[in-house]
């Protein structure tokens, strides 16, 4: 696992000093930084989903997690297939061709949904599925893509952990605990 320092996450630009939690000169895992319980969970959570923190394969399982605990909010049957052809990606059970064309459907779909929703005035619950949508689209699109940019990878474990997060589906203690599980059997 990658080690990480204090000024490593200052470089990240965070909102505070990470010396609020942490002594001058500290260093460790992404696993160090979610068991330290004396900071907030979100920022722990932050802390993680920078880019090159969590091993690539982790930052991809938990964008999946995160964008299913809002499953219940995505009305396109082809956002859920997104989810589930993301995790075949990586289990290596489908092609990389076949990934993109499930994330390609999900993502005109969830274009459409959004704009069907905003003529349709449904504000807030249109606003929260298809964000919810766009989690998953983010997830899947973030599986895909890593493979060529871990940029994508990072910004989608940030939006499916935020889409998560904003609907109180998950709550940052669950996905603490995912992350150090995905940690230690990843």
């Amino acid at each position: 696992m990658k080690t990480i320092s204090i000024e490593d996450i200052r470089k990240c630009n965070p909102c505070y000093d990470p010396a609020k939690y942490l002594p001058e000169g500290w260093q460790g895992t992404a696993l160090d930084i979610l068991n330290i319980d004396a900071a907030p969970a979100k920022d722990r959570i932050w802390v993680c989903t920078r880019d090159g923190v969590l091993p690539k394969e982790v930052a991809r399982y938990f964008a999946i997690w995160c964008a299913r605990q809002v499953t219940h909010l995505m009305k396109n049957p082809l956002s859920l297939k997104a989810l589930d052809d993301a995790e075949k990606f990586l289990r290596g059970e489908i092609s990389k061709d076949e990934f993109a064309r499930s994330v390609l459907d999900a993502r005109d779909a969830a274009y459409a949904a959004a704009d069907a929703a905003a003529y349709a005035a449904a504000a807030a619950y249109a606003d929260a599925a298809a964000y919810a949508t766009y989690a998953a689209d983010a997830a899947a699109y973030a599986t895909y893509a890593a493979a060529d940019a871990a940029d994508a990878a990072a910004y989608a474990t940030y939006a499916a952990a935020y889409a998560a997060t904003a609907t109180a589906t998950a709550t940052r203690k669950e996905q603490i605990e995912c992350l150090k599980k995905l940690l230690v059997t990843k």
